[in-house]
């Protein structure tokens, strides 16, 4: 199994793909791809939630005919622990040693390193060659390493000697030593360390063709990576600790496509709010910029409040802006409210965002994003009544998560109509009280993974296999049967009170506001969910309540179909009350035939 986008970058580093009308070669080995996958040659075995290739692989007979002709034309050599005396050709160009958890493996002598072109080593630490320069020939360099003490280190200072090399990741669980300088790399252009560095190279930012870098953040200066203006993917950016200069340049690498940013935990706390607020006004200014994440350090982060103002730029209607993608972590900011400007991403097929509540402006302009296809929320403080989801809007949505301290959205029939995922979480404790609103779930016809979280307390006493019954009854549609996993998790959103200083200044403005200048949430009638047969006594059972909220949850029970019944104190899930139920329907329709059909007869 292979990272695609890995494979397709290897491809280019190998030199496999030529420039064809002026396409740049990536996109070329994109294509390419496609094209083996539409084929049957490259199989799929992970995807990301807007279904894009994660990862490949290919069966094995068609990976022992790859072998096959590797060894006969000398494409590849496999080495792994039980060949490694095997005699092998003296004119490996592409040298792959597989030597898993033996410590006592090498390298065959008879292999002329000279003459090796790429080589890809997976092994421990004291089985890696002990001069890697002596590969003069090198373009492609992959190393995974590991040792049993993570206190080793390991001389990496020769790599820059090799001159032609294009490629270099290096993962591994010790501290890897970079050259001091790597200009003399002209040719690299994908480095990734995924690994601790004693420093990273003085003269990093003259790499004017490197186009991949990762580096772990702390070792990454905005005003060095600022001159590498080639840059297309930059990993990673801790933006907790940039200064407003160093958020700043990031402006200044128009030619970047990925820009992943961590957060950490640092002092004092206004630098990482003002710093997301300014990363808006950058964005901006990276027109061909296509995706950007904000992921917690793995450190830790410190969360903080974004006001309603922040994280804006100019109108981009002037002209569209190509992002596909935005992740931006709650451990790491949460919203007032969704940026206004992400009403003109027409291209954004990726969401996930934090916001502090969820109003119907934003649920307006989400269900407005032609291309969104995943969408994850989570939301930090639960409305009074719920939030419905319409029939309008999200009509390429394939992937939906909500995460809110109580279950308060609800689908109409209509909703979401290719949503194939659905992942809620919510705490137990507000389960009884909000259990009813979770209705409408089996009105999502194209449901085939449906996943729940609950958050409880340490000391709460919860029955999960209660919870179970709960959501297979509301989920429940025959013959639509979605693949059901509920787990236990720490309390969602617990300190959904903590308001910070801008957000109860916004909150007391709009609540000064008058009455007609916001658009309410207007609670839904109950029976707006329910089946045409439930009976009108239960209709008026329910009628009763003016609002959603005043109704006791606890009475109101789910029957073998799906449909809400009242006052039932125990639910009935067997074939047999399903078949009793379905007879009776069979027995009323019949009767219903036969009356409207007597007048008919008569006449006759």
């Amino acid at each position: 199994v292979i990272k695609k986008d890995e494979l397709v970058k290897l491809w280019v580093a190998e030199g496999f793909l030529s420039v064809v009308g002026g396409r740049d070669t990536q996109d070329i080995a994109e294509g390419y791809f496609a094209e083996l996958v539409s084929r049957g040659i490259v199989q799929v075995v992970d995807t990301s939630n807007n279904g894009e290739v994660f990862s490949c692989t290919v069966h094995q007979t068609v990976l022992d005919y790859i072998r096959h002709k590797s060894m006969e034309k000398n494409f590849v050599i496999t080495v792994d622990y039980f060949q490694s005396t095997v005699a092998l050709s003296d004119k490996v160009r592409r040298l792959s040693v597989q030597f898993g958890g033996v410590k006592s493996a090498y390298i065959p002598e008879t292999i002329v390193t000279s003459q090796v072109r790429s080589l890809i080593f997976w092994g421990f630490f004291e089985c890696v060659p002990s001069s890697i320069k002596d590969y003069g020939l090198l373009r492609v360099l992959i190393l995974h390493i590991w040792a049993d003490e993570d206190n080793e280190s390991f001389d990496l200072t020769g790599i820059g000697e090799l001159f032609l090399l294009k490629y270099l990741k290096i993962e591994c669980n010790i501290t890897v030593e970079l050259p001091d300088k790597i200009q003399g790399l002209q040719h690299l252009e994908t480095l990734e360390v995924y690994a601790k560095v004693v420093a990273a190279p003085s003269d990093i930012g003259n790499m004017k063709r490197l186009l991949h870098l990762c580096l772990p953040s702390e070792y990454i200066q905005p005003s060095v990576v600022a001159r590498m203006t080639s840059l297309r993917a930059l990993r990673y950016i801790d933006l907790s600790r940039c200064s407003v200069e160093d958020v700043l340049h990031l402006g200044e690498l128009t030619n970047l496509q990925d820009l992943q940013l961590t957060g950490s935990t640092v002092q004092p706390a206004e630098n990482p709010e003002r710093n997301v607020q300014l990363l808006g006004s950058i964005l901006e200014k990276l027109s061909v910029l296509q995706s950007v994440t904000l992921v917690p350090a793995a450190s830790g982060s410190s969360c903080v409040h974004i006001p309603q103002d922040g994280f804006s730029m100019a109108s981009p209607s002037t002209r569209e802006l190509l992002l596909r993608r935005i992740e931006l972590s709650w451990r790491c900011c949460i919203f007032f409210s969704l940026p206004e400007w992400f009403g003109e991403l027409r291209r954004l097929c990726i969401l996930k965002i934090a916001i502090r509540r969820l109003s119907m402006n934003d649920t307006d302009m989400l269900k407005g994003l032609p291309a969104l296809t995943a969408l994850t929320l989570y939301i930090q403080t639960a409305p009074a009544d719920r939030i419905v989801i319409k029939k309008e809007g999200f009509k390429v949505l394939t992937y939906f998560k909500f995460i809110c301290a109580a279950p308060c959205v609800s689908f109409v029939p209509g909703a979401m109509p290719k949503v194939q995922k659905l992942k809620l979480g919510f705490n137990s404790n507000r389960m009884k009280q909000h259990s009813f609103r979770m209705a409408g779930l089996r009105f999502l016809r194209g449901l085939t993974e449906f996943s729940v979280k609950f958050g409880v307390e340490d000391d709460e006493k919860f029955d999960i296999k209660a919870a179970e019954s709960v959501m297979e009854a509301a989920i429940w549609n025959p013959p639509n049967t979605p693949i059901m996993r509920v787990r236990c998790v720490d309390v969602i959103f617990c300190a959904e009170e903590d308001k910070s200083t801008a957000t109860e200044e916004i909150e007391e403005k709009l609540e000064g506001k008058k009455k007609e200048d916001i658009e309410p949430h207007l609670p839904i009638p109950v029976t707006d969910f329910l089946p045409d047969q439930f009976s009108d006594s239960s209709m008026a059972k329910i009628n009763t309540y003016k609002n959603p909220s005043q109704l006791d949850y606890t009475k109101i029970q789910t029957d073998p179909m799906g449909y809400p019944s009242i006052g039932l104190q125990k639910r009935e899930r067997s074939e047999e009350k399903r078949h009793e139920i379905e007879e009776s329907k069979k027995k009323k329709m019949k009767h219903s035939v036969e009356h409207a059909n007597k007048p008919l007869l008569d006449s006759r």
